[in-house]
């Protein structure tokens, strides 16, 4: 055990101060962007940005401190092995949610928003706000095998 600590303590204390760092930075520009922009969507959408990067990255950074100060509170047995397996689930859980908020939050809901964001930039009342956005829809079974409504034509 003692051949592999030194390099056991560099790869949990890396991965710890990157996760931590990579959610600081994150939020840090997030938040510039934010803070020059005038359009409302655009930082309601950096609102929701900050908040999803924080939960992820904060998740992600207190499991890799508690592996990292597990690992050198018990140090004769390998509890912090279970923490190391862990992790891997944990980065995949995130990107799965992560992948998952991006269907509800991909609606153009906020289309009349930003047509009136639209508007005020350019100063004209060209565009209307009552356009819908393109539904697009695929049933890759349908169109395969020439279904219709799951029966067959």
């Amino acid at each position: 055990m003692y051949m592999v600590k030194t390099p056991i303590t560099v790869h949990l204390i890396s991965s710890a101060v990157c996760d931590a760092l990579i959610t600081f930075s994150m939020v840090t520009i997030f938040f510039h962007y934010k803070k020059d922009t005038t359009f409302t969507a655009t930082k309601s959408l950096l609102n929701t940005l900050i908040i999803h990067t924080i939960q992820n990255g904060l998740i992600t950074s207190a499991w890799a401190i508690a592996n990292l100060v597990v690992f050198f509170l018990h140090t004769q047995d390998m509890i912090g092995v279970a923490f190391q397996y862990i992790i891997g689930n944990l980065y995949t859980i995130v990107l799965i949610t992560t992948l998952n908020r991006r269907q509800v939050n991909g609606d153009c809901n906020n289309l009349s928003q930003f047509n009136a964001d639209l508007e005020a930039l350019s100063g004209s009342n060209s565009i209307s706000a009552q356009t819908e956005p393109p539904q697009f829809q695929f049933n890759a079974l349908q169109s395969q095998r020439g279904l219709t409504d799951g029966h067959k034509t």
